[in-house]
C-alpha cells in the first residue's frame, strides 16, 4: 500500500510528508488490531492459564474455534 501511494502520479516531494501521514492514520489502527489478536492467539496457543487442569477435549475444541474467530 506504501509504495502504491509513494508512486502515485500526485505524490510528489511536496506531497510525500502527507502522503505518509495519511498512510500512519490508515495503518495504526489496523497494525494495532493485528498485534492484539496475535497476542491473544498466543495465548490460546500456549495453552496459559491451563497447566495442571484437567483440559479436555470441549474445552480444546472451544480454544480451537476462538483462535479461528481470530484468525477471521
Amino acid at each position: 500500500m506504501l509504495a502504491l501511494l509513494l508512486l502515485h502520479d500526485l505524490t510528489t516531494l511536496g506531497t510525500a510528508p502527507h502522503v505518509l501521514d495519511i498512510y500512519s492514520h490508515v495503518r495504526q489502527p489496523l497494525s494495532t488490531e493485528v498485534v492484539w489478536r496475535l497476542c491473544l492467539i498466543g495465548g490460546y496457543t500456549s495453552l496459559r492459564g491451563l497447566i495442571g487442569l484437567d483440559v479436555s477435549s470441549s474445552r480444546l475444541l472451544g480454544i480451537m474455534k476462538q483462535i479461528q474467530s481470530l484468525m477471521e
